[in-house]
């Protein structure tokens, strides 16, 4: 798992620790409470991690521009919320999809380079994205979005 997030494996397994601590996660039986996870998600998220817009940047669609969540509100889009390409993730550079927009802080450093390893990673961190930064909604849309694809199977 840590290898697939790009992250340290002490950092996957406190966090692994912190989530069963707070009944998220089954550390013996591996299991994931969905249920507690998408009610965090859906309700503390943008409290607990709150998401910055900066400057105008070249990056990767996120939130309401991502294209398999929001479909329906990409067209009216003018600046695109993106997680900026810096200087690390260069390599992403020739990717179709990268874009002008208004830079969004990602949830966690790593975030971007997992979500372009893992498409449905980079749809569920998109659909987190509008809950830290967009409107009412768009929020709306990211929850039912969340629900439907975390608590499904």
């Amino acid at each position: 798992m840590a290898s697939e997030l790009g992250m340290v494996q002490s950092q996957v397994y406190s966090s692994l620790k912190r989530s069963e601590e707070c009944g998220l996660y089954s550390y013996e039986d591996k299991l994931v409470n969905k249920v507690a996870l998408v009610e965090l998600i859906v309700h503390a998220v943008r409290f607990l991690i709150p998401g910055t817009l900066g400057p105008r940047a070249r990056g990767i669609p996120t939130a309401w521009a991502h294209r398999a969540a929001f479909a329906g509100l990409v067209a009216g889009v003018v600046d695109p919320p993106v997680w900026p390409v810096v200087r690390r993730y260069d390599h992403l550079s020739g990717l179709d999809g990268v874009v002008d927009g208004i830079a969004v802080s990602p949830l966690h450093e790593k975030a971007p380079q997992a979500a372009m390893r893992d498409s449905k990673l980079y749809e569920l961190l998109a659909a987190v994205d509008a809950l830290r930064v967009g409107r009412a909604r768009d929020m709306e849309i990211a929850r039912d979005f969340l629900r439907q694809k975390l608590l499904a199977g």
